[in-house]
């Protein structure tokens, strides 16, 4: 009796045993596919394209949230963190709630440091980083990154490797916005990121060093055709939107050298933007292909793009604006050509 009983306890701690801690696909995979979900029950969402790519941890991983519009108010809250009035502000609670949960996982950390449990003492100085993330502390979020990925490299974790490479190389991108000569650290970093993940964390590392080089427009081009790839491979409708998106800032730098590809490009961005209904994004679309039609001398193409554009705005004026003035130069353009050509023939006559 004893021994069955003791046969069926071993039974249920094998089929029960806690593998929550193990991905089953890698971290940038988990990233992508919650973002898309996110995305796709978000009404009215804008995908955002020329910002940093980070990896986010599954929730099971149980690490404090990331709140990605910190960096704008950093300076603006170090100032006014003492100020009772300025409790109410949304960014100013982030602020002081990370704060105050930054002191708990020290103490953490230091716990599991002396037990020996080095698995949760890595945990908490990643925690500690996005927490100083939140803060706008980008050079002590490093910090506690690279304690994380001494830990990660002790224990031969290549995921937690990929993802503080990630975490440190978007923080270098950060300062660089301040102090350019942080962009080489950016880039070392996010290319050890490359160097150890699979397709989805390639994906991620592309776009980041595409961002890195975008004053060079060569190598910019490359990394993000290179995210293309991985995303296609992927079948990741998400991440071709961002890499097409890019490509398309970037190649209207060279617009004149090959406007034939790069209308291409954008018609296969607004293919992807209506798959995801992103309606901001159909709009610049429908705009960008505007401005690549008239360039081409499409001035009727040019004009129904910006058209398309000005019957799909509502709320935003900038948008309005640009694409009413678009659609003005285009029909402009457009009349003066036909002008032109009944001149032409009228001197023949």
């Amino acid at each position: 009796m004893k021994s069955s009983l003791q046969n069926s306890r071993n039974t249920y701690n094998k089929s029960h045993r806690n593998y929550s801690i193990r991905p089953t696909s890698s971290l940038a995979e988990e990233n992508q596919v919650r973002n898309f979900r996110m995305f796709s029950q978000t009404q009215g969402c804008s995908i955002t394209t020329n910002q940093p790519q980070r990896i986010e941890l599954p929730c099971f991983f149980n690490t404090p949230a990331r709140f990605k519009n910190m960096n704008k108010n950093k300076i603006q809250l170090s100032e006014k963190q003492n100020d009772p009035k300025s409790l109410q502000t949304p960014e100013l609670s982030i602020y002081l709630q990370s704060q105050r949960r930054l002191k708990d996982y020290e103490m953490l950390a230091f716990a599991c440091k002396r037990a020996g449990k080095i698995k949760d003492e890595g945990r908490a100085y990643y925690s500690m980083g996005v927490l100083l993330d939140n803060m706008g502390k980008w050079s002590q979020a490093i910090q506690q990154y690279e304690r994380f990925l001494k830990i990660c490299i002790k224990i031969d974790d290549l995921h937690g490797c990929g993802l503080a490479y990630n975490c440190i190389g978007v923080d270098y991108q950060f300062m660089a916005e301040t102090n350019p000569k942080f962009i080489e650290k950016a880039i070392e970093f996010h290319k050890k990121h490359e160097e150890v993940s699979d397709s989805n964390g390639k994906f991620l590392a592309s776009i980041n060093l595409g961002l890195c080089y975008d004053a060079n427009s060569q190598l910019s081009m490359f990394y993000f055709q290179q995210a293309l790839k991985h995303a296609i491979n992927m079948s990741n409708k998400l991440g071709q939107t961002i890499a097409i998106a890019n490509i398309g800032r970037i190649g209207q730098k060279g617009l004149y050298d090959n406007a034939e590809k790069m209308k291409l490009f954008i018609e296969k961005f607004l293919q992807l933007a209506n798959e995801m209904k992103d309606t901001e994004s159909i709009i610049k679309g429908h705009m960008k292909l505007g401005a690549v039609s008239a360039q081409m001398g499409s001035y009727n193409e040019g004009k129904n793009s910006f058209l398309k554009a000005l019957e799909m705005v509502e709320n935003d004026r900038y948008l309005y604006q640009e694409a009413k003035c678009g659609f003005a130069i285009s029909n402009a353009e457009m009349n003066m050509d036909q002008y032109l050509k009944e001149q032409a023939q009228l001197l023949k006559q």
